[in-house]
């Protein structure tokens, strides 16, 4: 189920493709810059230049959702489903960004999977990392060994 989490830094939408519509169409005072954590990507994550290991695979149903995430300030979307692809990149104003894998999806012999620390085409376990301060927002991937690559400031006060 879709829920929203508020503080004085942020607003964080978690999007159930579902029922999402319930939490971004209710009235949330937002006090600060927004975030969403979806599981599919939507259609504007084909739209900025960048390079990505699997297509985009969007929900078509999510379509309507990109002018409403925008009317909320949100600065930031995170999107799973598509899980070679890890980073981050911007369209009209608000970054697209991917969570990465922890580890292999479906089947570990499928091609591509990530299985191994890390797999030829870029492929490695790795996880997204969020950062929300009063004054930034700041994101990046860690990988399986601990280190940083993909680093984005992806909001500052």
């Amino acid at each position: 189920a879709s829920r929203v989490l508020q503080n004085d830094d942020a607003t964080l939408y978690f999007l159930d493709r579902r029922d999402w519509w319930k939490v971004v169409d209710s009235r949330v005072n937002a006090t600060g810059p927004a975030l969403a954590f979806i599981h599919e990507p939507l259609p504007q994550y084909a739209l900025p230049r960048r390079d990505l290991v699997e297509p985009v695979s969007p929900a078509e149903s999510d379509v309507s959702l990109w002018p409403m995430l925008r009317q909320r300030g949100v600065v930031a979307t995170f999107a799973g489903h598509d899980h070679l692809n890890s980073d981050c990149g911007r369209w009209s104003g608000v970054w697209l960004c991917y969570a990465g894998s922890l580890g292999g999806y479906g089947r570990d012999d499928a091609p591509g999977a990530c299985n191994a620390t890390t797999l030829p085409g870029g492929c490695a376990r790795r996880v997204r990392v969020v950062d929300v301060t009063p004054t930034s927002i700041k994101t990046w991937a860690r990988l399986a060994g601990g280190a940083r690559t993909q680093e984005r400031v992806l909001w500052r006060a």
